[in-house]
């Protein structure tokens, strides 16, 4: 799984959330974080670092991955921006942090595999957001 970080103009938002995954000891437990150069800077990702996350599947992985994000959200000085989600090709964009949002990011990380196999590639792209903005 791939997650990308638009902070609106925060060059160091990549690799401030790849701190805060790296320092959860419970999430090290399910999870392998890596930070990697983007093959592309696209103009929405300003620094071109993308985290590379090896998570196991489970609800518990995904729940306290989401949990670390938005804690990770709420503790930003400047205007949050958005993190996307991208796994076998399923893209889940965060706008914000509602439970609807929450929801399908948790589903997204602790379903299986489309297809069965972890290099399947599917085209399906969700975005989530919500009215109520961020919180």
């Amino acid at each position: 799984m791939q997650i990308k970080v638009d902070a609106e103009g925060d060059d160091a938002a990549a690799h401030d959330l790849y701190y805060w995954l790296r320092q959860d000891r419970e999430l090290r437990r399910h999870a392998k974080a890596d930070l990697t150069q983007a093959a592309e800077a696209s103009d929405r990702m300003n620094a071109g670092e993308i985290i590379n996350m090896f998570v196991s599947n489970g609800l518990a992985a995904a729940s306290l991955l989401v949990n670390i994000v938005v804690a990770w959200r709420a503790a930003r000085p400047s205007p949050q921006g958005t993190v996307t989600f991208d796994r076998d090709g399923t893209t889940v964009t965060v706008h914000d942090t509602s439970e609807e949002t929450l929801r399908r990011v948790v589903d997204l990380l602790a379903s299986a595999p489309p297809g069965g196999a972890s290099g399947a590639t599917d085209t399906g792209e969700s975005s989530a957001s919500s009215g109520s903005g961020n919180r």
